[in-house]
């Protein structure tokens, strides 16, 4: 049977792995995307010289050729939207982990069923962002680059390279989808498991949290101040009245700060502690501070204290 610890670690490891194989698999789906679209230009007119003409049948197809185009990511049996399938399951997998954390920290059963209708919103909340916005602003981007190729009487070789570089990418750029899944996957995977463990958390007073994650070379100041360390639930609220850091997300007051934590991007989690487990020099420094009251400590976290 898994630790505490082993499930923390798989915990925290899942908030990078899975966010990085769902990027993975929309770069596959991107090449299956590029290759259907592109069959649906033929019917663009092109003129001497390659020029694609700004005809009125030319400008038509822009929105055909759009829609063409949200219906091809959008398809069930597409690779994209198979993709998006896979990265949700990845979700209720997170919720298990979450809810068995706090299972062995406290030393009691959770009744998930009280935390369903959040879990089911950030499910709802992730699927719109991966399965509605980000086509959006693919179809989009996709839309304007035809618009402006087309009216300003670009050839067709170079229209069919801008669509490959804006559905594929290239060695400098991720194509849009791609993109979108690198800058908003990890927050929107992370905000929603630590979310989840802020319900189960409050339904459970917890008073002590560690900022857990460890440190990589891009790591912010922010968090490699707390990185490993134990925090009163005060302390933590107090940390989105500090201003700006490198990297704070907005939106950042001192209750959201428990679901953004350093940010945007942040590898960071806060793991809930046990009272009989915070180290002596946090309670002592918790006691000096006020944020929690000696005489309201069990006796044997007192005699703790005392030794």
């Amino acid at each position: 049977m898994p630790t505490l610890k082993d499930v923390i670690k798989e915990k925290i490891d899942r908030l990078d792995s899975v966010p990085v194989r769902f990027q993975t698999e929309v770069e596959v789906a991107q090449n299956q995307i590029y290759h259907k679209i592109l069959d649906k230009l033929d019917g663009l007119e092109v003129g001497e010289g390659g020029i694609v003409l700004p005809t009125p049948n030319n400008l038509a197809m822009i929105k055909e050729l759009g829609t063409e185009l949200r219906s091809i990511i959008t398809d069930p049996d597409s690779k994209y939207m198979k993709s998006v399938s896979n990265f949700i399951d990845e979700f209720s997998g997170q919720k298990k982990l979450t809810t068995s954390m706090f299972e062995k920290t406290f030393d009691e059963g959770i009744d998930v069923k009280d935390f369903d209708p959040l879990y089911k919103n950030s499910v709802q909340t992730a699927t719109k962002l991966v399965a509605n916005s980000a086509v959006t602003e693919h179809v989009t981007a996709f839309e304007d680059m035809l618009q402006t190729s087309i009216g300003s009487g670009d050839t067709y070789n170079n229209i069919v390279k801008n669509i490959s570089t804006l559905v594929q990418g290239n060695d400098k750029i991720d194509g849009t989808l791609a993109r979108y899944a690198k800058q908003n996957a990890k927050d929107i995977f992370a905000v929603a498991d630590r979310q989840y463990s802020k319900a189960i958390a409050d339904s459970l007073d917890t008073l002590f949290w560690k900022y857990s994650g460890g440190l990589i070379d891009t790591s912010r100041p922010f968090c490699e101040a707390r990185n490993g360390k134990v925090f009163h639930k005060k302390e933590i609220q107090d940390w989105a009245s500090l201003g700006a850091w490198d990297g704070r997300a907005a939106g950042t007051t001192s209750e959201t700060i428990f679901s953004l934590c350093g940010g945007y991007n942040c590898d960071h989690v806060l793991v809930p502690v046990a009272l009989k487990y915070v180290p002596i020099k946090d309670l002592q420094r918790n006691i000096d501070n006020g944020n929690i009251n000696y005489d309201d400590l069990p006796e044997e976290i007192q005699m703790k204290l005392a030794a």
